[in-house]
This record gives C-alpha cells, sequence and structure tokens, in this order.
C-alpha cells in the first residue's frame, strides 16, 4: 500500500518457513455458524494442507500451520510482514472461497506511537504471472508479477476521529513490468470484517465477453476477466479487467497489449501495517485467522484437492566427532548428524558392537566412556518406515590421570616415620589421612571435565 515501504522487501532476505505453533480459533467452523456457508469435503480444504503453500518472511512474521484448524498469520510489523503462495495450480477462472477472522489493528488503538500511517492491511493477490512463483511475489512490487490485490485495510483517521473499514482491488502498473504504481479501481466501506469473527471471503474471476455500443452507434465486442468480491455470499463489488492496450505506467509512456483472457496466475497474500519494529501479537492483537479455502475450477467446475506430502528422506549430515578423554561426559546433538523434512518426529537407536551405549535425551546422545581406545558406532535414525545409519568412529584418549602412589607412603612424599599420624587412630589420625588425600582429589576434579558438541 505504502511506496516507502519497498525499501523493507528489497533489502531484507526472505526465509521459508512454516511451523505447527498451535493458535486457538475464536469461533466454529462455518457448518456451526447460522447463516451463510460453503460446503467443502476434509480433501477440499487447502487451508489445513501445508504442502498446498509455500510461505515467507521478513523480520519476525511468520504462518503459522494447526493441524484441523488452518493457518495464522501473526507478528507482521514495520520491520516485516508474511506471505504465502497457493502453490500447486496456476488459476484462470476460479472462485477462491476462505473462511476466516481479519483481527486487523492500528497503532493508536494500542498504545503505540510514532506511526506514519495508523493503519493494517491484508491482501489477497491473484493473477500472478511468475514462474517459478515465490512467496514475496504476492507483494506486487516484488517480482513486479501479482496484477490484482484485493484488499482489507483497518485505518484511523484522525482528522474525523474515525475507524475504517476499507475493502478495495488494487490493479498493480505492471503491464511492463515496472510495478511502481497500483490504482485502486473500486473500493466499499460497508464490508464490516473487523468484528473479532470469521466470515465467508470469496473472490470470483470469470471470463466474460459482451457488445458494447460506441458513441458513433456501431457495436463493439469487449473481452477480458470479471472480479467479484462476496462478503458471507453477499456481492460487494465487481471490476473487468479488458483486454487491450494498457500504459507501461500511470503517467503514460509505452504500451503493450495485454490479454486477460487467456492470463492465468498464482493466488497468493502478504501483510503491511505500520506498527512499529518488534511489536508482535501479545502487543498488537493484529492477526489473520484462516479455517478454511476451497478453490473451485470454473473452467470445470472442480475444486482442487489437497496435494500430497512430498516423499522426504532422512539425510545424513557431515559431521565427526572429536577426540575426547576417559570421564568426559559427551552431548551430542543429533540434529547434528540427521536432518529430516517429513512431519514424523524421528527416533533414535544408538550401538556399538550390536550393543546399546550411552542414552539419549532430549535429542542428544549422552555418554561418559570410562576406557580409551577407538569405538565403532552405529547411529540409526528412524521415521516411521524409514532408516537412516550413520556410521562414526569415537577416539577416546587417556588423559592426564594423578600420580601413582608408593605402597604405604602419604601422596604428600613424607617419610615413613610419619605414619604414626594415619594409624594412631581417634580423630587426630582421621584429620591426617584426609589432608593426605587433598592433592588426590584436586587432580580427580581437573580429570572430569565436561565435553559438549
Amino acid at each position: 500500500m505504502k511506496k516507502g515501504l519497498k525499501w523493507i522487501f528489497a533489502a531484507a532476505a526472505l526465509t521459508v518457513a512454516v511451523s505447527s505453533l498451535a493458535v486457538p480459533a475464536k469461533q466454529a467452523f462455518a457448518e456451526e455458524q447460522e447463516g451463510y456457508s460453503v460446503e467443502m469435503t476434509e480433501d477440499e480444504n487447502l487451508a489445513e494442507n501445508k504442502w498446498d503453500w509455500a510461505t515467507d518472511k521478513v523480520g519476525a512474521a511468520n504462518t503459522y500451520f494447526t493441524a484441523g484448524k488452518g493457518f495464522t498469520v501473526q507478528d507482521f510489523n514495520r520491520g516485516g510482514g508474511a506471505f504465502g503462495v497457493y502453490k500447486t495450480n496456476r488459476l484462470n477462472e476460479f472462485k477462491y472461497s476462505m473462511y476466516a477472522n481479519l483481527n486487523l489493528t492500528y497503532p493508536s488503538a494500542k498504545g503505540f506511537s510514532g506511526y506514519n500511517f495508523d493503519y493494517s492491511n491484508f491482501y489477497l493477490s491473484f493473477l500472478i504471472d511468475a514462474d517459478p512463483v515465490v512467496p514475496s511475489n504476492s507483494c506486487p512490487w516484488s517480482g513486479n508479477a501479482a496484477y490484482v490485490c484485493l484488499s482489507f485495510e483497518e485505518r484511523y483517521d484522525a482528522a474525523t476521529g474515525t475507524e475504517n473499514d476499507i475493502t478495495s482491488f488494487y490493479v498493480n502498473e505492471c503491464w511492463n513490468r515496472h510495478g511502481d504504481e497500483r490504482a485502486i479501481v473500486k473500493d466499499v466501506r460497508d464490508v464490516d470484517f473487523n468484528d473479532g469473527k470469521f466470515h465467508w471471503y470469496e473472490l470470483e474471476v470469470k471470463n466474460f465477453k459482451d457488445t458494447k455500443t460506441m458513441p458513433n452507434g456501431s457495436a463493439t465486442t469487449v473481452t477480458g476477466k470479471r472480479i467479484k468480491f462476496f462478503f458471507d455470499g453477499e456481492e460487494k463489488m465487481s471490476y473487468d479487467l479488458v483486454d487491450g492496450e494498457r500504459a507501461t505506467a500511470s503517467a503514460g509512456g509505452d504500451r503493450r497489449y495485454v490479454n486477460f483472457t487467456a492470463l492465468d496466475g498464482y493466488l497468493g497474500y502478504w501483510t503491511d501495517t505500520d506498527f512499529p519494529v518488534g511489536a508482535l501479537k501479545d502487543k498488537t492483537d493484529c492477526f489473520v485467522e484462516i479455517q478454511k479455502v476451497k478453490i473451485v475450477d470454473l473452467s470445470t467446475g472442480v475444486s482442487f484437492k489437497k496435494c500430497a506430502a512430498p516423499e522426504f528422506e532422512i539425510e545424513e549430515l557431515d559431521w565427526s566427532p572429536s577426540e575426547c578423554e576417559v570421564g568426559d561426559e559427551i552431548e551430542l546433538k543429533l540434529s547434528k548428524l540427521f536432518a529430516y523434512e517429513g512431519d514424523e518426529t524421528l527416533a533414535y537407536e544408538i550401538t556399538c558392537n550390536g550393543e546399546p551405549i550411552g542414552e539419549i535425551r532430549n535429542g542428544f546422545w549422552v555418554y561418559t566412556p570410562d576406557k580409551a581406545g577407538e569405538f565403532d558406532i552405529d547411529f540409526k535414525a528412524i521415521a516411521g518406515s524409514k532408516t537412516k545409519i550413520a556410521y562414526r568412529t569415537l577416539r577416546v584418549s587417556q588423559g592426564e590421570q594423578p600420580p601413582a602412589q608408593e605402597s604405604g607412603k602419604p601422596a604428600d612424599g613424607s617419610g615413613s616415620d610419619s605414619q604414626a599420624g594415619l594409624t594412631g587412630g581417634g580423630c587426630n589420625g582421621s584429620l591426617a589421612l584426609n589432608f593426605a588425600f587433598l592433592p588426590l582429589i584436586v587432580a580427580a576434579g581437573a580429570v572430569a571435565k565436561k565435553f559438549k558438541k
């Protein structure tokens, strides 16, 4: 929305991240709610399948998938946003139905100051013409690939002292891949989306062919894509993307023909706000929960189904243990040996010559060798029916040992004439024995150091 935020997306490194942080839903699914609802099977709910989506982030912002509850977008602020794209299919004519709670807030309402614009936005971008597509393409000036955005903005107008829920169609002037300008072509302010409740948000994109009467009385055929937005089943606004020449910028310049009828692309989302850097959900109460998503291909009438989870293999990483000494406690973090992107939690078996060795504690292998030598150890990782074995050799040295004591002679090197103090009994005899062994205790303590990996 704000051109001054471009540098955030241009300068920051985007990291792919999907997580499983549980975020409680505010109310039941649509089937349990009175009024409008969209029928869908479990296999059609794309919000529950993280493998259909690619997500990126800048800063603390993130997208969290929760089994049975879809996904949540949160922790976005001026220092960074969250991005996602439905990556499984390109879309030409389609209907996108989303059951979501757009809990958007603005800085002044939460006690923040120093903002430039008192707002937060959630965008649905579509007709993203990029291959390969990346989540940040949902932002119009990232790759200049998103042709249209549907914007939901919560903004406070200090001049009038009013809150505004503004829903807008943005057409992105990126016909020549510049993406410098965006034009609001339609907006409405009677969509009360920011009420802390879940609602149905639907986007319908269909090709059209109309006959238009020109001023001179002649008829001409107009084609393109007709875009409609529905809120809880009620149509709120529409806009036509007409096939034809488009200027390369809003001020004019070169023109080129855009065939919107043939155009297809991906659909995604991104966030924008003026909360300061470091402001997170616990302070802003600004987040988006999406419990259900259904996409229908309108050219066939068929709903897209969840894609299958990828077949991940357990990978062995390049790591070897350092040499240690007898008595050293070894703590090896097993994620240094294995990597796995699947949903299953890795289990481990660790053996030496077929026998278990050491123990596993909270993802660490813990072992204290009691003798020197070379030990061939098999580290086995297990995920369902998948296994991977990493063979490693552990080298244990004797290390420094306390000096040997001659029989019948105190460790401090004193002569046999002092033995009476060790054998005379009573308090004096016991105290003499304790002091005689003190150097050995100190030496042993120096050897028993902890060795971590």
